[in-house]
C-alpha cells in the first residue's frame, strides 16, 4: 500500500477514535428501576429527574435537581475537572433538557422528592400554563439562579 495511503487511513483512524471518546450521550431515567446517585432514593416520579453527563460519558442520574445539585457540590471529584452536561427533565415527563436552559417553578404545596417542589419546563410561558391549573403564581428562576439559592 502506498505511503500517503497509510497516513490518510492512519488519521482518520486517529480522529475516529478520539471523537468516539470525546462523545457525550445521556440516557433515559428508568423510572421504577434507577436510583438517585446523591440520596440512593429510587426514582419514581416522572415530573422529576435530573442528570450528569461527564465529559468522559460517565453518567448520574438523580430523583430532583436539588439532588444532582447537592451531588456537584459534595461528590466533585467523581465528576472529574470538566463536567460535559447537566440535564433536567421538562414538562413532557420523562424528557430532559440542559439545566440551564430550563425555567425552574418552586412551589412548596407540590410534593417532590426533596420536598422543594422544584418543576422544570423549556420556556416561562408553558411553567405559567402548568402552573395556571394551580390558579397561583409561583417564583420562576434559572439553573445559575437555583445553583446561587441553594448555596456551595
Amino acid at each position: 500500500m502506498p505511503r500517503s495511503i497509510l497516513v490518510t487511513l492512519s488519521l482518520t483512524l486517529m480522529a475516529f477514535g478520539i471523537v468516539s471518546c470525546t462523545s457525550k450521550k445521556s440516557e433515559p431515567i428508568y423510572y421504577g428501576k434507577d436510583s438517585c446517585s446523591h440520596c440512593k432514593m429510587l426514582i419514581v416520579d416522572k415530573r422529576f429527574g435530573a442528570e450528569i453527563v461527564t465529559a468522559k460519558g460517565k453518567i448520574f442520574k438523580f430523583d430532583s435537581i436539588e439532588c444532582m445539585h447537592h451531588f456537584e457540590v459534595t461528590e466533585n471529584e467523581k465528576l472529574g475537572s470538566h463536567f460535559a452536561e447537566y440535564l433536567a427533565n421538562t414538562e413532557k415527563q420523562g424528557e430532559l433538557m440542559l439545566a440551564e436552559d430550563a425555567y425552574i417553578c418552586e412551589d412548596p404545596t407540590v410534593h417532590s422528592p426533596m420536598g422543594k417542589g422544584y418543576l422544570t419546563a423549556d420556556s416561562k410561558e408553558k411553567i405559567k400554563i402548568v402552573f395556571a391549573k394551580n390558579d397561583k403564581a409561583c417564583p420562576v428562576f434559572r439553573w445559575n439562579e437555583l445553583t446561587n439559592k441553594l448555596g456551595k
